[in-house]
């Protein structure tokens, strides 16, 4: 056995765990200065089971192991298949889109949508004065009404698709959905090539509430139509 002093005599932290043996004061002991592992109380002291390994596993499926111990289990190489004896760095493992290689986005309006050219890559969300978010598809981030250039009436998240090109709304829309645009230059080519009839509205403003005047698109490139229908509003070719 293995003795290590109560919490307020050391530098552990106890956790009670569910699963573990029947005991009333079975815990889990994370103890940077000896040993860990399942425990249990007595006289005082956390009392280590002998050979109590704790093991560490990726349960979100993003190749990154916990840094919370998932389980206790006892003789060497007792660990599930897939987990290991050593603490990842997965600071959320129920979640796959967050791991030491998430990628968080300045968000300076808080509108909900990042800034796609101010990030920081960590596992934690960043808290500082200016939010960090993990979209990123804010065309304007010192404007909470004017966010992505593009949206798809047709596809709702939350409340409608934003997109940074032409090619990918149409790609992710549907037959009958429209396409709405903001007045500003796009430097692609669009190629539409599905059977589907869709339409673009061109010169809308930052908040997507009017297209009408003198405000066009631009598509800097070419258009390729080679099967469906695309009708076209306020859209300047160069």
């Amino acid at each position: 056995m293995t003795n290590v002093p109560v919490v307020n005599q050391n530098p552990i932290t106890p956790t009670i765990r569910s699963g573990l043996h029947g005991h009333t004061h079975d815990v889990l002991v994370t103890n940077p200065a000896g040993p860990s592992g399942e425990a249990y109380l007595y006289d005082g002291y956390y009392v280590l089971s002998p050979g109590s390994v704790p093991y560490y596993c990726d349960s979100d499926s993003d190749t990154f192991k916990s840094s919370s111990i998932d389980g206790v289990c006892t003789g060497s190489g007792c660990q599930p298949s897939g987990c290991t004896t050593t603490a990842g760095n997965d600071c959320n493992d129920n979640d796959p889109a967050i791991n030491p290689d998430t990628s968080w986005y300045q968000d300076n309006d808080k509108d909900g949508f990042g800034n796609s050219s101010i990030s920081l890559q960590q596992c934690e969300e960043p808290r500082f004065l200016i939010n960090y978010v993990l979209d990123s598809n804010d065309y304007n981030d010192n404007d909470p009404y004017t966010r992505a250039p593009i949206h798809v009436s047709g596809v709702a998240i939350p409340y409608y698709a934003p997109y940074l090109s032409l090619q990918a709304a149409y790609d992710a829309a549907s037959d009958g959905d429209i396409i709405q645009v903001i007045a500003v230059p796009f430097f692609e080519n669009l190629f539409v090539d599905r059977d589907i009839f869709l339409t673009l509205e061109c010169g809308y403003d930052g908040s997507f509430s009017s297209n009408f005047g003198d405000t066009k698109t631009t598509l800097i490139g070419d258009m390729t139509i080679s099967e469906g229908t695309l009708t076209l509003e306020n859209l300047v070719i160069e």
